[in-house]
């Protein structure tokens, strides 16, 4: 898990995309990105090219109320 206060960048930014990157040696890979922001996480996920997916309170599926709240 990479959380922007321990790498030393904001995510979202090259620099935080490329210590992930440098960090994942001997095979490692990002499973997913998670997160609640489209301009930091999800930048993040395309930048990298890993799959993301948004914390929200106003998550559905299949037209099921929300279920789940962080």
């Amino acid at each position: 898990m990479f959380v922007s206060g321990e790498v030393g960048h904001p995510k979202g930014t090259a620099e935080f995309t490329a210590a992930v990157r440098t960090a994942l040696t001997d095979g490692r890979t990002v499973c997913l990105v998670a997160g609640d922001s489209v301009t930091t996480d999800l930048l993040l996920a395309e930048t990298g090219g890993w799959p993301f997916v948004r914390i929200t309170d106003d998550v559905r599926f299949a037209d099921v109320p929300a279920y789940c709240r962080c």
